[in-house]
């Protein structure tokens, strides 16, 4: 098998960290007006079917944790890592 490679310095990481950094801000953004504007339409509800649409709510918020936002927040993660390897070596070896 054979061994790629991979020529990225840390300033392509940092550029690209920043990018995901903004699309994690606009993507909140988003999630914060969408359950506003979800949970404003049951306001006037009460009871049975006010709890059952603040749960249809709930699940969406938890089904955008879990495919959106977590990952999304992983690969920040994971690129500051990189980063900070990256940085690490290139002062190892200056």
């Amino acid at each position: 098998m054979a061994t790629m490679n991979l020529q990225i310095d840390a300033a392509q990481l940092r550029a690209a960290l920043s990018e995901f950094q903004q699309y994690s801000a606009q993507v909140e953004a988003i999630r914060k007006t969408v359950d506003g504007s979800i949970r404003g339409i049951g306001n006037s509800w009460y009871g049975p079917a006010r709890n059952s649409y603040n749960n249809v709510v709930d699940q969406w918020l938890a089904d955008y944790q879990s495919t959106v936002n977590a990952p999304l927040q992983n690969l920040i993660v994971w690129f500051g890592q990189m980063i900070e390897t990256m940085e690490t070596a290139e002062a190892q070896n200056s």
